[in-house]
């Protein structure tokens, strides 16, 4: 009778442990899809090339991004280029307007082909556009990745503890089988 209740009890245990493997392949795949999208995305730019290979959850949201990011990125951009240049255009002196160029990195956005020394705003504003897709991505987006990650790193670590202790005492159960089975064999 004591063999029986504990081939159920390992009946139950090997199918708990299969789930909880199903469950750690599952998370795994996500885990793996999130690092995906967090890659596509990482330096703000959204490419066909770099969201074909994303499950269809991700792809949608790499396109989110893509709007999303856009819009932020672009409203920044134009707004900080605009102030700089309105800025730099409203210097009279020309050592002023130089001194300003160098204090806010502006030499490479400046366009000399006209003699006015006027700042390329579209030029800045496309410089400002990358620094803020980059900046919307590492405020904005990978925070609420690495916590869905830590989240999913978490859930394994517990499914792991757990499928550990079933895998220990379906051990204990099977070395109890056998003890019980040879003490209960004839002897001859």
């Amino acid at each position: 009778m004591a063999v029986l209740i504990m081939a159920l009890r390992r009946s139950e245990l090997t199918h708990n442990i299969n789930f909880l493997e199903t469950r750690l392949l599952k998370l795994s795949r996500e885990r793996q899809r999130i690092t995906s999208y967090m890659t596509a995305i990482g330096s703000g730019k959204v490419t066909p090339s770099g969201i074909a290979g994303l499950s269809s959850k991700y792809f949608c949201q790499a396109l989110d991004f893509m709007n999303a990011s856009h819009s932020a990125a672009m409203t920044d951009a134009s707004s900080r280029a605009t102030a700089y240049a309105d800025i730099y255009n409203s210097l009279q002196d020309n050592s002023a307007k130089e001194l300003y160029a160098v204090n806010h990195g502006l030499l490479e956005y400046m366009s000399t082909d006209d003699g006015t020394n006027a700042i390329d705003e579209n030029a800045l504003t496309e410089a400002f556009y990358e620094q803020a897709l980059k900046e919307f991505v590492e405020e904005e987006v990978m925070p609420q990745l690495r916590e869905i990650e830590d989240d999913i790193d978490t859930q394994k670590l517990e499914l792991e503890t757990e499928r550990d202790m079933e895998k220990a005492e379906l051990d204990a159960i099977n070395n109890a089988i056998s003890e019980e089975i040879s003490s209960s064999a004839i002897k001859l």
